[in-house]
C-alpha cells in the first residue's frame, strides 16, 4: 500500500490565492495542475480529493 504524505505550500505569488487553478512545481522539477475546489463540491463525491482522509482533516 502507498502511503500519502501532506506537505505545506507557499505561494510565491499571492495573486495565485484567487486564480481559478494554477501550476505547481515539485523538488525535482516535475509540474502538476491545481485547482481550487470548494468544499462543498468535493463533499458530493463527484471530485476525489488526494490524499485520502484529507476531507476529515479540513
Amino acid at each position: 500500500m502507498r502511503s500519502s504524505l501532506l506537505y505545506a505550500v507557499t505561494l510565491t505569488d499571492p495573486g495565485q490565492a484567487s486564480a481559478d487553478s494554477f501550476i505547481l512545481t515539485e523538488d525535482d522539477g516535475s509540474n502538476h495542475r491545481a485547482a481550487w475546489i470548494p468544499l462543498t463540491v468535493i463533499r458530493t463525491g463527484k471530485t476525489r480529493l488526494f490524499p485520502s482522509g484529507l476531507l476529515d482533516l479540513l
